[in-house]
Parts: C-alpha cells; sequence; structure tokens
C-alpha cells in the first residue's frame, strides 16, 4: 500500500500515509490477541520437554541396571535378557525407541 498512493498533492500523502499505520496497528493488535504467546510460556515449554527428556533417561538407566544385575545374579546373557524384556513389554519398547532418538 505504502507504493500506491500516486497523487501529488502533500495532504493526501499524508492521508495516505496515515490510513495505512492506523491499519497496520489495528492488525498488529488482533494478531497479537489472537495469537498471544509470551516468552515465559515459551521457557516453560522448553524446560518442560528437557525435563521429560532427562526424567526418562534416568528412568532408562534405572531398568538397564536392573536388567544387568538381574543378568549377572542368574549368569544369562545380557544382550538376550534386554532383548527379551524389551520385545516381551510395549512399553519397554517405545521407551527404547525413545531412548534411541535422544541418545
Amino acid at each position: 500500500d505504502f507504493g500506491r498512493c500516486q497523487s501529488v498533492h502533500f495532504s493526501a500523502q499524508i492521508a495516505s500515509f496515515t490510513l495505512i499505520m492506523m491499519q497496520y496497528n489495528i492488525l498488529c493488535t488482533v494478531k497479537r490477541f489472537e495469537a498471544y504467546e509470551t516468552v515465559g510460556a515459551l521457557f516453560r515449554d522448553t524446560t518442560g520437554n528437557t525435563l521429560e527428556l532427562s526424567a526418562s533417561d534416568r528412568i532408562w538407566e534405572l531398568i538397564l541396571d536392573t536388567i544387568l544385575e538381574i543378568a549377572e545374579m542368574i549368569s544369562a546373557d545380557v544382550s538376550e535378557l534386554l532383548s527379551a524384556v524389551i520385545d516381551a513389554n510395549p512399553k519397554f519398547h517405545k521407551l527404547y525407541q525413545m531412548y534411541k532418538l535422544v541418545a
């Protein structure tokens, strides 16, 4: 809209510019209230994902340590026992897939 005013009168150019700026301010205000997101919300979402990943890492480490201890107690192969536990339980399988993506 800025380049469309072809008037040679200064007052017409000022009026056109004023209307364009009013339109811009109204559109910016509408956008701000419709898609309102604060920096705090962005920070909260980012830290939530970070804490979730670290919690899943801790849980997975606990599961691996437990399976390792059980394998040592019964003198079994750790990789076979781990694959048997993961394949037998869909929740462990999903957790293992998440852990592989993060690691």
